[in-house]
């Protein structure tokens, strides 16, 4: 996830991997690294008190930017790791991570810990995008249930990208989690932990025109939206629409821009100007429609719930499918 701040973005952490392995935060003695986002790095970690039934268990760890001093910077670290706790404490759905404690370190750092997801890949690997008889889509499904779920809590997740898809081996069938509400945002006025307007989160690949706009009014859940929609997108031919506008070059205002100012992409269009890929891509007009219309660019034009894009769909194709 990207990160951008009104104020000057924070370094990485100061932390050395091998030199993590050893130490304990609070009641977890630190493994190995997992990964790393705007907001914070994750770790593989294990419960050390002896009492503790599960402490052969291992967790994830979840080690937000903050530093051991006062100030801004630490001050809005240590709120926004409270606040993706306190969401994930809200949602109850068998394809989103599992919190189970939080707190601040000795040394000041706050700290989300989590189920420990076994992923063998993402959402957009071919691997599973060339599932035989479109044997992926019940993952997207899946996805879209959960994604439901979030809104029904109040909850916009501000940062839906493959990266935050984690695809597992179920016993008959693969299954996905959603992970990282480190942008979340609530959907009430009267429910704000602090002001998450100061700053601007998310992808820029799967940001919706008004979450790249610092002036807009609060968004809802047709931003997830957009974003499902980008998703599909990526499935549908293993690009993003901004693929080629958004490199490395590229400057955070002019990033901004062209988000704000993008036009939603058709995936045949797209296809046709990769016939030199050597895999096999899922094609299926009808889909190309829904997967279009969950990209416009006003919120008003896209499907109104995770559940009416997921039903819209489904009526893609002739037999039944469920992510069940």
């Amino acid at each position: 996830m990207l990160l951008i701040n009104t104020t000057d973005s924070l370094p990485p952490l100061p932390i050395d991997v091998e030199a993590m392995r050893p130490l304990r935060i609070d009641n977890y003695r630190i493994l190995d690294r997992l990964g790393a986002g705007g907001m914070g790095e994750v770790y593989r970690a294990r419960p050390i008190d002896a009492d503790d039934p599960h402490a052969s268990d291992e967790v994830a760890i979840k080690i937000g930017r903050a530093r051991p001093q006062t100030g801004p910077h630490n001050r809005s670290a240590l709120e926004r790791s409270a606040f993706e706790f306190d969401c994930l404490s809200r949602l109850n759905h068998p394809a989103i991570v599992k919190p189970i404690a939080n707190g601040i370190s000795n040394s000041g750092l706050p700290y989300i810990v989590m189920e420990r997801v076994e992923a063998i890949g993402q959402l957009n690997d071919p691997q599973f995008i060339n599932q035989p008889n479109d044997g992926w889509i019940h993952l997207f499904l899946e996805l879209c249930d959960a994604v439901e779920h979030v809104h029904r809590r109040g909850l916009v997740h501000r940062d839906l990208t493959p990266a935050n898809v984690l695809v597992t081996q179920q016993p008959s069938r693969f299954s996905i989690k959603l992970i990282d509400f480190g942008a979340a945002e609530t959907t009430s006025e009267h429910d704000i932990a602090y002001d998450v307007r100061r700053s601007l989160l998310g992808t820029f690949h799967y940001m919706s025109p008004e979450q790249a706009d610092l002036q807009s009014s609060r968004i809802d859940n047709r931003s997830d939206i957009f974003s499902l929609g980008v998703v599909l997108f990526e499935c549908l031919t293993l690009t993003t629409p901004l693929e080629s506008a958004l490199t490395r070059d590229t400057s955070r205002r002019e990033c901004l821009d062209i988000v704000r100012n993008q036009k939603p992409m058709h995936p045949s269009t797209r296809r046709r100007s990769q016939s030199s890929l050597t895999h096999q891509l899922p094609t299926n007009t009808l889909l190309d429609e829904v997967c279009y219309k969950a990209m416009a660019r006003c919120p008003k034009d896209r499907y109104s719930s995770a559940a009416a894009f997921a039903a819209a769909i489904r009526s893609c194709f002739p037999r039944k499918i469920s992510y069940s």
